[in-house]
This record gives C-alpha cells, sequence and structure tokens, in this order.
C-alpha cells in the first residue's frame, strides 16, 4: 500500500494527489473529497460555487470547467468539510465502475496484467459475478489503486485529524439529507441550489447514459456481489476505517457473517 500511495515513477503522489484537497471561496470551505465519494460531483461544485458566470447549462452542454481554483485571502476563516461512505459499499461501488463497466476502456482494474479482458487467467470466471468479485478481493493488494485506499489515509490523514472537521456527512441513505445539513450550516445564496443541482444533474446523467447509476448505487447490490469469505477480506483491507472513523458495520454484513456461523 505505501508503495503504490506514493509510486516512484509518478510525480504526482496517488494518494496526497491535490485533486483530493477542493477551496470554495465563499461560504469559505475547503473540501476533502475521496474517489467514489461524489469526487466528480464536488469538483464541479467547486466550478460554480467559484466562477459566477459559469451555469448549470454549460456543464449540461458538456463545456469544459477549468480545474484550477479561485483561492481566498489566507487570513479568512475557513471552515473545512469531509464525506464518508460505507467501506464495504465505496469498495464494491469502485469495483463496479472499474472492473465491471469501464474495465475494457480504464487502467483502474489493477493489477491489468490480471484483470484485463483479453487475459486468459480470468476467462472462466469473467461471467460469474460472484466467482469474478472473489477473484479480484483476493488478488487487489498486489496493486493497491486510489479508488481502494481506505479513506483514513486521504487529506493528510483522516484518521489523524477527523475530530477537527467541521462537517462530516456521510453518502449513504440520508445523502440528501447531509446536503441540505450542509448547506444550512454555510449558507449562501448559491450553495444550495447549486449542491441541489449538480447531483440530481449528475444522476440523471448517469441514467440516461446506461450507467448502473450514481456512484454505481453499490448498496443494492452487495448481496449479489459478496459471499462472507470476500466480506472478511474487504473488512480486513477496511478495518481502520470502521475503527478510526467511528463508522458502523452495516446490519447485512453483520448478518451475513451471523447466518455463516
Amino acid at each position: 500500500m505505501i508503495r503504490d500511495a506514493i509510486p516512484a515513477n509518478n510525480p504526482t503522489p496517488e494518494l496526497f494527489g491535490p485533486w483530493h484537497n477542493l477551496s470554495i471561496v465563499s461560504p469559505r470551505l475547503d473540501m476533502c473529497v475521496i474517489e467514489k465519494i461524489g469526487s466528480k460531483h464536488w469538483r464541479l461544485v467547486q466550478c460554480l460555487m467559484n466562477r459566477p458566470n459559469q451555469t448549470m447549462d454549460d456543464l449540461v452542454r458538456g463545456l469544459p470547467c477549468p480545474e484550477d481554483a479561485v483561492i481566498a485571502n489566507s487570513s479568512e476563516m475557513v471552515s473545512s468539510t469531509v464525506f464518508l461512505r460505507d467501506p464495504l459499499e465505496r469498495f464494491l461501488s469502485a469495483y463496479l465502475d472499474k472492473c465491471v463497466v469501464a474495465r475494457e476502456i480504464d487502467t483502474h482494474c489493477q493489477p491489468m496484467e490480471v484483470f484485463q479482458r483479453s487475459n486468459r487467467l480470468v476467462e472462466g470466471i469473467i461471467d460469474n459475478k460472484r466467482h469474478f468479485f472473489e477473484a479480484y478481493v483476493d488478488t487487489m493488494p498486489l496493486k493497491w489503486n486510489l479508488h481502494f485506499f481506505p479513506q483514513s489515509f486521504y487529506c493528510d490523514g483522516l484518521f489523524r485529524h477527523i475530530q477537527n472537521y467541521d462537517f462530516v456527512g456521510q453518502m449513504g441513505q440520508n445523502f440528501y439529507n447531509d446536503l441540505d445539513r450542509l448547506s444550512q450550516q454555510f449558507p449562501h445564496g448559491r450553495f444550495g441550489a447549486i449542491l441541489d443541482g449538480i447531483f440530481e444533474l449528475e444522476k440523471n446523467l448517469a441514467t440516461s447514459a446506461g450507467n448502473i447509476g450514481v456512484e454505481t448505487s453499490a448498496s443494492s447490490h452487495v448481496r449479489e456481489y459478496y459471499t462472507p469469505a470476500t466480506l472478511r477480506r474487504v473488512l480486513e483491507y477496511t478495518a481502520i476505517d470502521y475503527m478510526l472513523l467511528n463508522i458502523t458495520i452495516p446490519e447485512w454484513a453483520q448478518q451475513m457473517l451471523n447466518d455463516e456461523v
């Protein structure tokens, strides 16, 4: 994991890349954004909040949003926010996105030497959901990808600083309630409307494009892919998130392990 977090041949570290830290000018917010927890959505929120002339219609029409952030004066009071996600669901979401939907056109289903479509090593199991997922779960630690690192390690170590964040939300069943809570905690004329618009826009675009859904809707697929064996393995990989970020293991996972006994 340490080797892949800071690859020697990559001048921009995977786990510590600047794209995980976004700044919004007004309300003055620093956001820790994590892959498979709406990271692309938050970049659009940053774009619209920092550039009043950029509109939602521009995004619908596919106009690019500049990636560079407009940073406010460093002397201003800054609040920090982060959204977390159930680690088991996030792991499956990354797998569905990178190894099922986009495996032929993406390079994130690693190690590529094993999981590229032309590899005969996976020929016999590629059409079996659980078997292919099991193969990925067992092989994944050979090459850690930034979509699978524990959330605890992002943004200079969330496990060390989570208690200092002004707002901690959850990307789960109450996600839209947390978006409302965020906009109420940091009131701004455009903020609430942009939050609602971006996440609704992304959901509609993903559906019309034939994708599995916003963030792959992994919560509705957990029992299709997880078995007690894969569940235990992924819990090993993500235990630090449950222990140090105060995330509760979901009921479906506890029930699956209890049923096995």
